[in-house]
């Protein structure tokens, strides 16, 4: 069966998302994915809780997938390698791809390999004297 939208979240939109109606609402029109890597990456109670509600499909990510990826993506985290390789095994069986990230290295990847990125972005609250 394909899917018509699938959305993989990178950890980043787990923890810097504040206003989790915008996840909780894209279950009604998306299929949630995340790989087994940004699993182990959430040991906030709070990040705990949105997993707990959103019930995201986990993507298992094999090491040696991730090992064979390391030399042509040096610049990225093992989890965000995971997302890559997620998104590329997502491809055949859903239409249109978004992950959420904040992260801008893995967002120059996904984006020149053909995937939709939905920006997380938090302005640092700047210092007045």
């Amino acid at each position: 069966m394909k899917h018509k939208k699938c959305i993989i979240l990178d950890s980043s939109a787990i923890f810097h998302l504040r206003d989790l109606t915008v996840l909780y609402s894209l279950q009604e029109t998306a299929k949630i994915f995340i790989t087994n890597y940004v699993l182990n990456e959430i040991k906030d109670p709070r990040a705990e809780a949105v997993l707990s509600i959103l019930q995201p499909t986990i993507i298992e990510i094999d090491s040696r997938e991730i090992n064979e990826l390391r030399e042509q993506y040096r610049n990225l985290s093992e989890a965000d390698i995971s997302i890559v390789l997620c998104a590329k095994k997502l491809s055949t069986i859903c239409e249109d791809i978004t992950v959420m990230t904040d992260d801008s290295e893995l967002t120059k990847i996904l984006t020149k390999l053909g995937f939709r990125v939905q920006k997380i972005f938090f302005p640092r609250k700047r210092l007045y004297r």
